[in-house]
């Protein structure tokens, strides 16, 4: 499905409307309750709209490669947001990592092994956002795309932490987990701040086209 310019402008504005609905509705509504499932909605919602919107500006340069990492990261997004629903971790646990060793239960497990399998694709998203800034997206993608592979990275890293570090019940390691997570999702606050610009950019680029 072809997209167009205002649509992948839209993408880039929601965002920055997923960091201010994280941020506000984290204040006044938490992660639990009813309140808290239709923000996580909201929320999954939203940045599904920006990995589509992304999909459709990388395909309007006829750049196609980083078309499996999106959609896996779309459908795996969802099934997070899903378990979640059940007590699994959820998105929440990428704003708060430590989130991640309270998982319990099987569904637990799972929801945590669905969340590495999403930030692995999410690594191969960087690699591809860095080959789509080479075909002629620009710098300012390969930047994103450095930004995520290093927050992933890191974030990847907690998750073993924090696995680790409850097998062996280390307060140590899930400390270092902790720290490490607080680093990581900064990054990764700043690669999604530069996806929205990205995508803010590219839209103009294709209204001139």
């Amino acid at each position: 499905m072809n997209m167009n310019a205002s649509m992948v402008r839209l993408g880039g504005i929601l965002a920055f409307v997923v960091i201010a609905v994280a941020i506000i509705g984290g204040l006044l509504v938490g992660g639990s309750g009813v309140a808290g499932i239709i923000l996580n909605l909201i929320t999954t919602a939203l940045v599904l709209f920006v990995f589509w919107s992304t999909k459709g500006l990388f395909n309007a340069h006829n750049y196609r490669r980083a078309d499996i990492p999106i959609i896996g990261i779309m459908a795996l997004l969802v099934l997070m947001w899903l378990f979640g629903l059940v007590g699994g971790a959820g998105m929440g646990a990428i704003a708060s990592p430590q989130s991640m060793g309270q998982a319990l239960g099987i569904i637990g497990i799972i929801s945590l092994l669905v969340m590495l399998v999403a930030f692995v694709l999410w690594l191969m998203f960087g690699v591809q956002s860095m080959g789509y800034g080479g075909a002629g997206g620009g710098g300012l993608w390969k930047a994103i795309g450095i930004l995520y592979l290093v927050g992933v990275g890191l974030i990847i890293l907690v998750i073993v932490l924090m696995i680790l570090g409850a097998v062996a019940s280390s307060a140590a390691l899930v400390g270092l987990g902790g720290i490490l997570g607080i680093i990581g999702g900064l990054v990764l606050l700043a690669a999604w701040i530069c996806h929205g610009i990205g995508l803010i950019i590219g839209a103009g680029k294709m209204a001139q086209t």
